[in-house]
Order: C-alpha cells, then sequence, then structure tokens
C-alpha cells in the first residue's frame, strides 16, 4: 500500500495523500456538483415548465367552473391534483442561486483538495521535502508550532535557509498519510531535542544503552547495582 512506511529501515520516510481525505473530498463533490446540475435543471427547465403546465390546468379549471360544467370541473382538479402543486417564486429562485453557485464550487474546493494534498512529504538524511518548498535541512527548522499536534495532528514546521529562504511547511497527519507523516514529526521533534539518535536511524533499542551508558565509559567504577 501507499500510505504505509518505508519497509527499508535505512531509507526515507514518506507520506503521500490520505486515502480517507481525498476519498470523502470526492464524494463531497459529486455529490455538490450533481446537485448544482440538478438545480440548474429545476431552477430554469423543470419547475417553470411545470408551473406553466399548472397554471394550463387551472385556468381549464375556472372555465368549467364559469360554464357550470361540474363533470369538467371535477376532471381537470384531478388532473390539477395529479399534477401537483404550483412550486413558489422563492423555490425556484432558491434553485437557479444554487446552480449558479455549486458547481463552480464545487470545482474550486476539488482544485484546493488536489493542491493540498499534491505530491508527497518525505523525510531523508535528516532532510524535509515537501511540495512548493526547497529541501529543508534539519538544521534549518527553526521552530515548531505543535500547539495544534495533540489535538488535530497538525504542526507547523518554520525554516530559514543559509540562502535567505524560509517558509513553513505543515505537517497534517488527516491531509497526508499519519504513520508517516507522525514519524516525521516525531524524528524533527527528537532532533530538536538534541536526541543523538534520530528516530530515522530506527536504532534497535538494544543498541540505545549500550551508547548512552555511562558505566560503559568507566569500568573501574563500582557496580551501584551490587550496593
Amino acid at each position: 500500500m501507499t500510505d504505509q512506511l518505508t519497509s527499508d529501515a535505512s531509507g526515507p520516510v514518506v507520506a503521500r495523500a490520505g486515502t480517507y481525505y481525498r476519498r470523502t473530498r470526492y464524494i463531497m463533490f459529486v455529490v455538490l456538483f450533481g446537485y448544482g446540475i440538478w438545480s440548474i435543471y429545476d431552477g430554469f427547465v423543470g419547475w417553470p415548465k411545470h408551473n406553466e403546465e399548472y397554471n394550463r390546468i387551472q385556468s381549464r379549471v375556472d372555465e368549467a367552473d364559469r360554464a357550470g360544467n361540474d363533470k369538467l370541473k371535477v376532471d381537470t382538479q384531478e388532473e390539477l391534483r395529479k399534477h401537483g402543486e404550483k412550486k413558489s417564486d422563492f423555490n425556484i429562485t432558491f434553485n437557479r442561486v444554487v446552480a449558479c453557485a455549486l458547481p463552480p464550487l464545487s470545482v474550486l474546493m476539488l482544485l484546493y483538495v488536489l493542491r493540498s494534498s499534491r505530491g508527497e512529504i518525505r523525510m531523508e538524511n535528516q532532510t524535509l521535502f515537501a511540495p512548493g518548498h526547497p529541501p529543508v535541512p534539519f538544521g534549518a527548522i527553526r521552530e515548531v508550532d505543535t500547539r495544534l499536534w495533540d489535538r488535530k495532528g497538525i504542526a507547523y514546521v518554520t525554516y530559514s535557509l543559509e540562502s535567505g529562504q524560509s517558509g513553513k511547511i505543515t505537517l497534517d497527519d488527516f491531509i497526508y498519510d499519519r504513520p508517516p507523516i507522525d514519524k516525521i514529526y516525531d524524528t524533527i521533534m527528537a532532533y530538536l531535542k538534541g536526541d543523538s539518535a534520530p528516530l530515522d536511524a530506527q536504532v534497535p533499542d538494544a543498541q540505545v544503552p549500550d551508547a548512552q551508558a555511562p558505566d560503559a565509559q568507566a569500568p573501574d567504577a563500582p557496580n551501584s547495582a551490587s550496593a
């Protein structure tokens, strides 16, 4: 699956567009665009035509009433009942507004969704790659805004390159696949905290104590556990 972490422990971590995010937005687009097209027909064709036919039948009912032809009046009233009630001017106007607004708005929404989830966010060799941004070494990261991370899974990574270029990369584990985005976030935070074993290196747990244990460099030191 494309929505999983790379299987190579030393390779890049790649986050592509979240499947759930895109699918739900595609469904929303189809619903909104389809309703807009339906409203075009109802507002400009179907309902005005319905009202014209309603008025025609109603005039026949009135003529039968004036002529005192009860049988014709009953028949035309039944035809009018089957035809359905007359659509109000408000309903027709509302459908016309929806017809003019929804199709273009749904297309704009689709374009926004495709743009906001375009490409991939990748972490490799302590460098962050994101659509619309240059490669950002971890050393160029100036700040990570984590205020929305615990609640919404959104973090903003502010960077400033030696070339003078700066910007802000959004890590969103809803728009992009969650496991790799969370992995990238954890790795960056570990780096900024000065962790000597970055998470992207995926050092086995058994090696971490040997690398950090102070007793490894002092073999003659008394063993506190034997006291």
